[in-house]
C-alpha cells in the first residue's frame, strides 16, 4: 500500500465510523468488555476509539489500497467489518496510558 492511500485510509469517514463501531461494541459486549481499556470506552465512547484507526488501516491496507487507486470515494467499501474487527481485537490495549 502507498503512504498516500495509507493515510487516506485513516483519514476515510467510512472507516473511521466502523471502526468505532468495532471499538464500542467490543468494550460493551465483547471480549473487552471488562478491560482497562474498555472501561475507558464505555466511560466516553466518543473518545480513546481512535488509538485503533492505524492497525485497522495497516490491517486492510491491500483490500483499500486495490479500490482507492479506481475510486477513492468507495475505498471503504472493500473493507470488510470482519477485517476490522480483527484488527481491533488484535490490537485491543492491554491497559490504559494517560
Amino acid at each position: 500500500m502507498s503512504y498516500t492511500s495509507l493515510a487516506a485510509c485513516t483519514r476515510d469517514l467510512a472507516i473511521r465510523d466502523r471502526t468505532q463501531s468495532a471499538v464500542v461494541q467490543e468494550a460493551l459486549t465483547g471480549s473487552g468488555q471488562g478491560t482497562p481499556f474498555g472501561e475507558a470506552i464505555a466511560a466516553n465512547p466518543e473518545g480513546r476509539w481512535v488509538e485503533l484507526v492505524w492497525p485497522v488501516a495497516l490491517n486492510c491496507e491491500a483490500d483499500y489500497e486495490s479500490a482507492f487507486i479506481t475510486d477513492p470515494a468507495t475505498a471503504a467499501g472493500n473493507v470488510s467489518d470482519g477485517q476490522i474487527l480483527a484488527a481491533v481485537q488484535a490490537h485491543w490495549p492491554a491497559e490504559v496510558v494517560a
